[in-house]
């Protein structure tokens, strides 16, 4: 992999180009040698070279990183790279007196989205917790009175799971406690109702 790949460079290796390989993907005519040159800054932008080009010069690595960001958040690949990146920057904290300007700049650009994606990260902490405490109210309303929560109400009204997960933080709390002292159905879908009614009049 080369950052930039000049002519000069091409003809000393006598690198000629691979078409089936692609663009600016080159093969070493010396005999023996089983090896080629990607020319990383001469890549197009697309999803095939995002990562290749991450490897390139510092400007090339910014543009590559923003176009990684505009992938799905729950992307594994996208946390990936952000992850790896974060951690680049930190290792190179202890050469900053011999970075270029380009580099410094790509750090400070990471560090900022540092905080966007640590912040994102907590949120979908949080989001988890949140998914797994309606699962488990779920689970007990089954193992209570038997009601798949996920079944739609009577009429046009929602199932049972859609209005737990309607619920606010200390709502939830609420339900996982006192459904212990339920004892008919009915008590608990009054209480749902009456929680949903606060909750609009609130809104």
């Amino acid at each position: 992999m080369a950052a930039k790949c000049g002519e000069n460079t091409l003809r000393r290796w006598n690198a000629i180009p691979d078409p089936e390989l692609g663009a600016h993907v080159y093969r070493l005519a010396a005999p023996g040698l089983s090896i080629g040159i990607v020319d990383i800054e001469s890549l197009p932008y697309n999803n095939d070279t995002l990562l290749l080009k991450m490897l390139g010069k510092a400007e090339s690595a910014k543009l590559a990183f923003s176009d990684i960001l505009k992938l799905d958040p729950n992307l594994e690949l996208r946390q990936d790279i952000i992850e790896v990146s974060i951690k680049h920057c930190i290792y190179l904290e202890q050469f900053r007196a011999q970075l270029t300007t380009g580099e410094l700049d790509f750090m400070t650009y990471v560090q900022e989205v540092e905080e966007t994606y640590q912040r994102w990260v907590k949120q979908r902490r949080a989001e988890g917790i949140r998914e797994g405490t309606i699962r488990a109210a779920c689970k007990m309303v089954r193992n209570k009175f038997g009601i798949d929560a996920s079944n739609p109400g009577a009429g046009a009204n929602p199932s049972l799971s859609v209005r737990i997960s309607q619920l606010s933080e200390s709502q939830l709390d609420e339900f996982t406690a006192k459904i212990f002292e339920w004892q008919q159905p009915n008590e608990m879908i009054a209480w749902l109702e009456d929680s949903a009614r606060f909750v609009k009049s609130k809104g």
